[in-house]
């Protein structure tokens, strides 16, 4: 999947209510088409990455109007959004416990 995509679903995860940096890496390392985890059910989500149901509910209910925004606000200030997993994410953060997904 196109890097800009990747990040854009990357930035999605983090605005999901009550899901840590530790889920949205595991969500990260699971799929790597980052859309798939929107095309399965909620139940699917959640037995599949055995985090709760609830939690699959938030992430499948996400605002993305609200994330599109954020993004293009970041790249029209010129921010570069690095998310975990791409090949320009810091190295020296992959060696750190607990890296920032983006």
């Amino acid at each position: 999947m196109e890097k800009e995509n990747q990040n854009q679903w990357i930035l999605g995860l983090n605005f999901v209510e009550n899901l840590g940096r530790r889920t949205i890496t595991k969500l990260i390392r699971e799929f790597k088409d980052l859309q798939e985890i929107w095309k399965i059910s909620e139940e699917e989500l959640s037995e599949q990455t055995q985090i709760p149901l609830e939690k699959a509910k938030s992430i499948q209910n996400l605002d993305w109007k609200k994330v599109k925004e954020e993004y293009h606000d970041a790249k029209s200030q010129g921010v570069q959004i690095l998310g975990y997993g791409q090949e320009d994410y810091p190295e020296r953060l992959l060696d750190i416990n607990d890296p920032p997904p983006i």
